[in-house]
């Protein structure tokens, strides 16, 4: 018997994150990684611009690690391990983009001492600064990657789709809607 579920049905935002997030928003990634692919090669003059916003992006990245290493302690069961295998995947960004500043025979920005986030005083205020977190991190990567030469932007796509995977697993967490929006910009 033939299905009569509509195209859209079959390929909704929320189908796609319930079978495979990730995987989805990988492809995406590589859809906004490919944008201005004919655009000409912007020259020497940008690399300290590409190198300014690679380090904001380990700034960022800094942030999130210390923010998931200090809240995951206050998770247990499926949200720790969630929260722990998300602090391998900031660390895993945190390591691709300071290999990518030092191929531009620049200084990665190091991690700070302290970045003021406060312990949780429950589960569900873990689960809200992480999604926070993740939030901020993916608006300052939906506002950056036009700004980027095309030979930098797939990294930095690929770790705003990570971001975004890990918001909408959060928020999911959280029992708020995983993709409330058709498009996820973050918000600063």
């Amino acid at each position: 018997m033939p299905s009569t579920s509509s195209p859209a049905r079959l390929l909704s935002r929320r189908r796609l994150l319930g079978l495979g997030g990730g995987a989805a928003l990988g492809v995406c990634a590589g859809a906004v990684a490919a944008c201005g692919a004919t655009a000409p090669n912007r020259g020497v003059q940008d690399v300290g611009t590409d190198v300014e916003i690679l380090n904001g992006a380990l700034d960022i990245k800094h942030l999130a690690i210390a923010t998931y290493g200090l809240l995951a302690p206050a998770l247990s069961g499926r949200e720790l391990m969630l929260a722990q295998q998300m602090l391998a995947h900031e660390v895993a960004h945190a390591r691709a983009l300071r290999e990518r500043i030092v191929a531009l025979h620049a200084t990665p920005n190091q991690r700070r001492a302290h970045y003021g986030v406060r312990p949780p005083t429950g589960v569900s205020q873990a689960l809200g600064a992480l999604a926070e977190a993740e939030n901020e991190a993916l608006a300052f990567h939906v506002q950056a990657l036009p700004r980027l030469t095309q030979a930098h932007r797939a990294v930095l796509a690929a770790v705003a789709a990570d971001d975004a995977m890990h918001l909408a697993v959060l928020q999911a967490s959280r029992g708020r809607p995983p993709a409330p929006d058709a498009f996820v910009v973050g918000r600063e």
